[in-house]
């Protein structure tokens, strides 16, 4: 599948890959298995209650309201605690995103959650159990939940980027999570430099932005990544373009090695540098 391109507030452009249907599905799938035990659990407990009490009227409705508040809250608490992963999207291998790179917000995750309830299990309830609703409803009237269902089900399948309505709504994605490979610390594997930089090149860029530059040569080590993080540093910092155009990687690994060892000397001394220094106005990310 074609890579999904994502800009960071940094300006860092990350490709991931759009999360397929089936994916989507199986997730969806494992977490209302979750739900659902839960759910028979919570449904045991009440008719034990109602079996010992003589008022069982509000013991069934808080169990019918704390099924729709459990359903809803499971998908938005999960997701926003779990980096955009409940258990079943943890499994399947694939996360929410916020579809222009800002951090997944709590409206978000709400948003395309409780739209659930229009596109799916409203509908359900219509098919199912229409008396509930609209007693005396004619057997035609269960068309139109069902080609609701239908419409709103196969939404994704018309959309280039497989999205729900809830997702078009919030504004979020749904990705493939980025297979991470163990490596070695990144300061012990770069501690020998062939470049020596200057403390004003080092005072460019503060702890923020090395925070910023581990994270890439971490989870999204891509050569035009790279490249293009190597070529905008190199000239921030004077460097010709020679000196790394072999390797952009490695060179990157010098710089945070460089970088990394310049801010814990002068955290030693009380200088705690969070962002670039006054005057350099520009991150490693849009030198």
């Amino acid at each position: 599948m074609k890579p999904f391109p994502i800009r960071t507030p940094e300006g860092v452009i990350l490709d991931f890959k759009l999360a397929g249907l089936e994916l989507r599905l199986m997730a969806f799938m494992l977490d209302m298995m979750i739900i659902f035990g839960v759910s028979v659990l919570a449904g045991i407990l009440v008719f034990i209650g109602v079996y010992a009490s003589d008022s069982s009227g509000w013991l069934i409705a808080a169990y019918m309201a704390f099924l729709f508040l459990f359903r809803i809250l499971y998908f938005v608490v999960l997701e926003m605690r779990g980096r955009g992963q409940t258990p079943g999207k943890k499994v399947m291998g694939i996360r929410v995103l916020d579809s222009h790179g800002s951090p997944l917000t709590g409206s978000a995750t709400f948003l395309r959650n409780v739209s659930r309830d229009v596109e799916l299990f409203l509908p359900l309830i219509v098919v199912l159990a229409p008396e509930a609703l609209l007693p005396g409803a004619p057997w035609w009237f269960m068309v139109f939940p069902l080609v609701w269902v239908l419409l709103l089900g196969l939404f994704p399948l018309f959309s280039p980027l497989n999205l729900r309505p809830g997702d078009v709504i919030a504004g979020t994605v749904v990705v493939i999570q980025p297979k991470l490979e163990l490596r070695d610390d990144l300061f012990n594997t770069t501690k020998k430099a062939k470049l020596a930089l200057t403390s004003g090149q080092l005072d460019m860029y503060g702890i923020q932005e090395l925070q910023l530059l581990e994270k890439i040569l971490r989870d999204f080590p891509t050569a035009q990544t790279l490249h293009t993080l190597a070529e905008k540093v190199s000239a921030k910092m004077g460097i010709r373009e020679s000196e790394w155009h072999d390797n952009p990687e490695a060179f990157l690994r010098m710089i945070y090695a460089q970088l990394r060892s310049h801010h814990e000397q002068r955290i030693l001394f009380g200088d705690r540098q969070l962002e670039k220094r006054e005057g350099h106005y520009d991150s490693i990310s849009d030198s």
